[in-house]
């Protein structure tokens, strides 16, 4: 039921973003006769939104372009994303031959936690964000050289567009694991 609410307010400013991506391929304020100016313009600067990370107005952008205002089809990038998330954990244990006891606590964890669907099927960052976090962890636990480097390099590309906290506080666990724990030498 993507489709069937209105967006919430968030997404509203998602949406809005994207669209003045889509329009003049850059963050502007400026729709038309109206301006976007959420907490009286404190996150512009001349006129153009410049304190939050942008992947996300450029990913939904072209669905815009493509759908216009359709509830449905801007919020099913990020959609995509959250059960590419679960898609890639569920790969995760099946190649790690993870128990059957551990297989149920997944399953019930993930279908007991409401909160992973709702910010999974919104038109925000949420599903983006966890997506990428994903792949680098994955990667730096399954980590097979040049390749695994590439692809936490553009994970991490869209971590920090994404969502600069989860960014810093992702590699401040990585850093603590690789120094303090010492993956590297005893795995």
């Amino acid at each position: 039921s993507l489709g069937h609410y209105a967006f919430w307010d968030d997404e509203a400013d998602t949406v809005i973003y994207a669209r003045a991506i889509w329009d003049t391929g850059d963050t502007t304020a400026v729709m038309g006769q109206n301006i976007c100016a959420y907490r009286f313009g404190g996150l512009l600067t001349d006129l153009k939104n410049r304190s939050t990370p942008p992947a996300q107005y450029y990913f939904i952008a072209p669905f815009y372009g493509a759908a216009g205002f359709d509830t449905f089809w801007l919020r099913f990038p990020m959609a995509a994303c959250g059960l590419a998330s679960i898609l890639l954990v569920v790969w995760w244990l099946w190649r790690s031959d993870a128990s059957l006891a551990f297989w149920l606590v997944f399953c019930l964890a993930l279908l007991g936690n409401v909160s992973f669907f709702l910010f999974n099927r919104q038109c925000r960052y949420y599903a983006l964000a966890t997506l990428a976090s994903l792949v680098i962890v994955y990667l730096y636990l399954d980590f097979r050289g040049w390749r695994s480097v590439a692809g936490m390099l553009v994970a991490s590309l869209v971590l920090l567009t994404s969502q600069y906290l989860n960014y810093f506080a992702l590699y401040a666990a990585l850093a603590i694991d690789y120094f303090c724990w010492q993956r590297h030498v005893r795995p």
